[in-house]
This record gives structure tokens, sequence and C-alpha cells, in this order.
């Protein structure tokens, strides 16, 4: 369980501060300007999670782990295992 707290911590703490904040704008000014904020805080959380978001790509083989290590980019590697 704590895994999938740490995982998405950030879409758990973006769904807390998102009615909270309109919650607590809509009682100072007005709720258009809460309903206004909260629009443009989830087109800011999409944008920042379509950022982060990238496609894994496995390696099976060593001549395709030798061609990532020589192209240059950057990668993360995973190692884990099932027994």
């Amino acid at each position: 369980m704590w895994f999938l707290i740490n995982q998405y911590s950030l879409v758990f703490s973006l769904l807390l501060v998102g009615p909270v904040s309109w919650i607590v704008i809509s009682r100072v000014l007005d709720w258009r300007w809460g309903t206004l904020f909260l629009g443009c805080f989830l087109v800011g959380a999409l944008l920042l999670f379509y950022t982060q978001s990238s496609e894994a790509s496995l390696i099976d083989t060593r001549s395709e782990w030798d061609g990532a290590l020589s192209s240059g980019t950057p990668m993360l590697v995973e190692v884990y295992s099932d027994y």
C-alpha cells in the first residue's frame, strides 16, 4: 500500500489541494474566480503530468543494451527480480 501512496503522492496532493483551494477562493472572492482558478490549476497539473511521463522501453538482448549505451541519451535503469 505504501508504494502506491509514494508513487501517486503528487496526484493525491493535487486532489486535496484543488478542492480546498476552490473552497477558500470561492468564500473569499466569488465562486466564478474559484472555478477559474480550479480550471487553470487542472490545466497546469495536466501539463505537469504530461511533461513528466515517458514511455518505458524494455531491453531484452545484449545488442539492444549496447545500442542504448552507445546512443548518448540519458537512461534510467530499473532492475527487478521475480524470485
